[in-house]
């Protein structure tokens, strides 16, 4: 008879321990796909951001330099995301130097340049077009110089990415620089150090 109470003593005390495990389980689960993040900050690294570092930078920088791309495949797919071009062109009376970005595939960019910790998420505006990062020329008539885009004269700053696939949208960004110094009659130079993109999701 004790052996019988003492049996039922110890399922008793063992199946409130068991109910406990059976919802710690569920919980672990079954976490609501909302409570994934849906953003990425720029310059953020973590166990769940997949980082390249571009090891030496993409550097371009020369005076009549044949256009070059850099293609870069973000989240990994073996697809290209994005492209950053360098080109430049030398005519009769003027040098034109532009740094372009051209996104594929399901990509678009934030055009403005973001500083470090800025949010990159659904709420950042985003293009698919061609853009340009950086336009220079200079007349070689009159001296006159022009200089535009949202990327001259910018150091380590980020572009955020969006890439859609499979129903989900998921956030990267591309740490770049793009120097202008009139002293080289506005010839560009660009350099594309690293990027990340946040997997996962």
């Amino acid at each position: 008879m004790q052996s019988l109470i003492k049996r039922t003593c110890f399922l008793f005390l063992l199946l409130p321990a068991l109910i406990l495990s059976c919802r710690k389980d569920h919980i672990i689960h079954d976490i609501p796909s909302d409570n994934k993040k849906k953003f990425i900050l720029a310059g953020e690294r973590g166990v769940d951001i997949s980082y390249y570092d571009i090891n030496p930078d993409w550097n371009r920088y020369a005076y009549g330099l044949a256009p070059d791309s850099l293609n870069i495949d973000i989240n990994n797919d073996h697809i290209t995301d994005v492209s950053i071009r360098y080109a430049s062109t030398i005519g009769a009376s003027n040098y034109i130097v532009q740094t372009t970005v051209s996104c594929y595939h399901g990509a678009s960019f934030s055009l403005a340049p973001k500083n470090r910790n800025d949010t990159i998420n659904e709420n950042s505006s985003c293009s698919t077009s061609n853009s340009i990062l950086g336009f220079t020329k200079i007349d070689f008539t009159t001296a006159d110089t022009t200089s535009s885009g949202a990327w001259i004269s910018t150091t380590d700053k980020y572009l955020g990415v969006k890439v859609f696939k499979n129903g989900r949208t998921s956030y990267g960004w591309i740490r770049m620089s793009l120097f202008v110094n009139p002293a080289t009659i506005y010839i560009q130079q660009v350099m594309v150090k690293d990027f990340a993109f946040r997997k996962n999701l």
